[in-house]
């Protein structure tokens, strides 16, 4: 069973939201990290920033007023002491009375805070007070001190916090600021931006459900530079080769198709041929055996008589010599056994010997017979071939002749420089099935077995067999008050 697929976003809106989530997700990020590690990360900056003032002076030979001048440029306050009697060596601080309250104070600190250490060297935070001139102490924002013994030399570095609460509470503020305006812009930019990348893919889609449907006519943009434009490109190639592969198998299925019903009619052909030879072969038999048994037994009593057996016998074994002569010449005809001999030759001087030939039948028939056509009309092909193909044509219209029994012959030229000759011939006009049937072998448009005259059923089959040999063109047409077989011969150009 078939699952069903699942209902969801439109591949727009997931970009929307996705982008919408990774920006709210950012500032919140931000205002955490504001909240919880900026005030850490700003204390672990300024101790830092202390240990490396520290160590400038360690490098000192003394005092030394430039590295001192270094360090003060940093916002450092620097103090140095004697161990001993504490007697101030350096002072940042300025020349008052305030500065002396500060400095002993400053020894003090230090002193406590090696102590407390139990270590040549500490780093804290303390509050951090001012005196006025009138001796008042003042809480101020609170300090980082650096108090190190170095030799006979105490060492006092501060730096001055900042208010990094109030800080990173004026951080917060204006990063949620910033995070409503930019979800604003972008609910404002990110439909359309997500509206510019879908629509190629929606476009493929479609063009995708097209070739699953055997269309290939919708093509794919691709004149992106990503990968959408070598999806769209992958897709259109796709498509051709599908489409070419399409065309090739429906020409091979219908060639298929063509092999099949070419088979058939052999098959079908093979069939007739038994049937068609046993029946127009058994009965000259019959006849020849009868007369001749006979003419054995003393029936035919009288000269007359005996003329009479004797030509029944050479007419029926003349007819079956006639028709064994016609099958054998099809049979040399469909091997490729026959060669030709490409000449010129004068085309209506051949049409009016053959037509002497059936001078006798067309006057016995009651022909009336028209000739539409100039002499000395010539063209250029194989001759054998050609009598053949106008004498079957010629004999095929005085053996089915119609009521009317007029025949026509016309010999006129084409607009490519060809000869069209053509038989008329009053007869009924052929069906559809005789249309595509007419040139088999041992085909009679009378379905009757019935025999008549010399009719074999080969002519037409003789013709086909010629025309292909030749390759020219060839064919019959129902026409007003008959039937028309025709063929096309190259002409040759000559002295008439």
């Amino acid at each position: 069973m078939k699952p069903r697929a699942r209902r969801g976003w439109r591949l727009s809106g997931q970009f929307v939201f996705i982008a919408a989530a990774i920006i709210v997700a950012y500032f919140l990020l931000q205002l955490l990290a504001n909240g919880l590690l900026l005030q850490r990360y700003y204390t672990y900056r300024t101790r830092q920033k202390l240990l490396r003032a520290y160590e400038l002076v360690q490098q000192m030979d003394g005092v030394d007023f430039a590295v001192m001048a270094q360090i003060e440029q940093q916002d450092i306050t620097v103090a140095l002491f004697e161990a001993g009697t504490g007697r101030v060596l350096y002072s940042s601080r300025s020349e008052d009375a305030v500065r002396s309250q500060i400095l002993e104070r400053a020894l003090r600190e230090v002193r406590e805070g090696l102590l407390a250490a139990h270590a040549d060297l500490f780093v804290q935070k303390r509050a951090s007070s001012s005196i006025t001139a009138s001796g008042a102490e003042l809480e101020i924002d609170p300090a980082m001190i650096l108090g190190a013994r170095m030799g006979l030399m105490l060492v006092e570095l501060s730096i001055q916090l900042e208010t990094i609460h109030e800080s990173t509470v004026i951080a917060q503020q204006f990063t949620a600021a910033v995070g409503v305006l930019m979800l604003l812009i972008m609910g404002f930019v990110l439909p359309r931006m997500a509206r510019s990348i879908t629509r190629p893919v929606e476009q493929m889609t479609e063009a995708a459900q097209r070739i699953a449907r055997r269309d290939f006519s919708q093509r794919c943009d691709d004149s992106f530079t990503n990968e959408i434009g070598s999806l769209a490109r992958s897709i259109n190639t796709m498509s051709d080769q599908l489409q070419q592969y399409t065309e090739e198998l429906q020409a091979a299925n219908g060639k298929l198709k063509e092999d099949i019903e070419v088979i058939r009619r052999n098959q079908k052909a093979r069939r007739d041929l038994v049937s068609n030879i046993s029946h127009d072969i058994k009965t000259p038999i019959a006849l020849i055996s009868g007369y001749a048994a006979g003419l054995a037994s003393g029936m035919a009593s009288t000269p007359e008589k005996m003329r009479e057996y004797c030509d029944v016998i050479i007419d029926e074994s003349d007819r079956m010599l006639q028709m064994i002569d016609r099958m054998l010449q099809l049979s040399r005809i469909e091997s490729g056994a026959v060669s030709l001999t490409m000449e010129g030759f004068c085309v209506t001087d051949l049409i009016d010997d053959i037509v002497e030939k059936f001078r006798v039948e067309i006057e016995r028939a009651g022909i009336t017979l028209a000739r539409d056509y100039a002499p000395g009309e010539c063209v250029v092909s194989d001759y054998v071939s050609v009598e053949q193909v106008l004498t079957n044509y010629i004999q095929n219209a005085v053996e089915h002749m119609g009521k009317e029994r007029q025949m026509r012959i016309s010999v006129h030229p084409t607009e490519d420089g060809r000869l069209c000759i053509s038989v008329f011939n009053s007869a009924e006009h052929f069906t559809d099935e005789d249309l595509s049937e007419l040139w088999d072998s041992f085909y009679r448009g009378e379905k009757s077995r019935k025999r008549a005259g010399s009719q074999s059923g080969l002519g037409l089959a003789i013709v086909r067999g010629n025309m292909q040999l030749l390759g020219e063109k060839y064919g019959v047409e129902n026409v007003t008050d008959g039937v028309e077989f025709y063929l096309e011969l190259p002409e040759e150009k000559t002295e008439k």
